[in-house]
């Protein structure tokens, strides 16, 4: 979220627009409270939006943040019209995640449900169904907005990220000795639990094979931990980090990067990936089929299948003209997909919203 804020920022100054980020620590207040500020951030924000209601023509905010903004707007208050901001709609996920757990492939405490269910649910599903304007990342979560929240059509827009431009020259196929790139949390909820699995399936047909985590953001040894004891050492754990021109030039020296993630907005990892050719081979999930089209600049398995994802990595990593097809066409697809092009996108539905609310308020 912190990522597309600033490059959807950068790119909307570009345009000319003068442009307010507020985060978390923008609340001093809420700093404290911990768990309880995913209660507390919302109606903060919605007080000093309020409060400062004047300088803003229009207000976008992260879904699970807007209850009470929109709440307040819907009431009269003279709170600017505001967009919902989608990366990946809280019940959606939820959704899925509950599906990924019923055959083991995620943990749902009961704890952890029932503080979803009571507090996160309602303020993420309250909060599409009373915006001015919707954007979603996927045309999977536009479905559902329309279809399970029922927000009317016209209410809901979608468009994926956007990524930088970034030369680099033409790869070279991989060697005996591929190398696959995993970037994400060390969370269910990014395929934590499939990657073991099909990494050993990797294994049993190229042993010289290495796998890079990146971004773990636990220990190396919680990680390893997942693996057999007998394959942890073709794997590479680094848990953080900072610069990007490392996760570059990772992606650079890689062979395949793969995305196993049980649900997913429009990942920005598999877009850099694709920018810098290195193919991908991800999970047909959220928004990851927008950008991704099946043999055509990358390759997609179903999600929850190991075997699947395995035999999409064996097929890439063994047939070299695959591969370099893939890289190139990759490379040409991320292109498409600029952070000026999304921000043009929205720029355009702030502007038709805008003058909605001018003929609305000349009757």
């Amino acid at each position: 979220m912190g990522k597309w804020t600033h490059e959807m920022q950068h790119a909307l100054e570009r345009l000319g627009h003068e442009i307010t980020a507020w985060f978390e620590d923008d609340f001093p207040g809420v700093r404290g409270h911990g768990r309880w500020a995913v209660v507390t951030y919302p109606v903060a924000l919605a007080l000093r939006l309020r409060r400062e209601a004047s300088r803003f023509d229009v207000a976008v905010i992260h879904e699970p943040s807007a209850l009470w903004a929109t709440l307040l707007r819907r009431l009269g208050s003279s709170i600017p019209p505001i967009v919902v901001m989608c990366h990946n709609v809280e019940s959606h996920v939820y959704r899925a995640m509950r599906d990924a757990a019923s055959v083991g492939f995620a943990r749902l405490p009961l704890a952890s449900r029932l503080r979803t269910r009571a507090i996160r649910l309602p303020q993420s599903n309250w909060s599409i169904r009373l915006a001015d304007q919707v954007v979603s990342l996927s045309r999977s979560d536009h479905d559902y907005i329309t279809q399970v929240l029922h927000v009317p059509p016209d209410r809901v827009a979608s468009f994926p990220n956007g990524v930088e431009r970034t030369e680099s020259g033409r790869r070279p196929a991989p060697s005996s000795h591929p190398r696959v790139l995993f970037v994400g949390g060390w969370l269910d909820v990014k395929g934590r639990r499939i990657l073991p699995l099909t990494w050993h399936q990797v294994l049993e047909r190229l042993p010289h094979a290495r796998l890079t985590v990146v971004g773990a953001g636990v220990p190396e040894v919680e990680v390893l931990e997942s693996f057999a004891s007998r394959i942890r050492n073709t794997v590479s754990v680094i848990p953080r980090i900072t610069d990007p021109r490392e996760l570059q030039s990772l992606m650079e020296t890689s062979d395949a990067l793969f995305v196993p993630s049980l649900t997913e907005g429009s990942p920005l990892t598999l877009l850099e990936a694709m920018a810098v050719g290195l193919p991908v081979v991800a999970s047909r999930v959220g928004g990851i089929p927008d950008i991704v089209s099946d043999e055509e600049n990358g390759l997609l398995f179903e999600p929850l299948d190991p075997g699947a994802a395995a035999r999409a990595i064996l097929r890439l990593l063994d047939e070299p003209p695959l591969w370099s097809r893939l890289s190139d066409t990759g490379r040409r697809r991320a292109a498409e997909l600029t952070w000026n092009t999304a921000a043009v996108r929205l720029e355009r539905l702030v502007r038709s919203l805008l003058e909605d609310k001018a003929h609305l308020d000349s009757k």
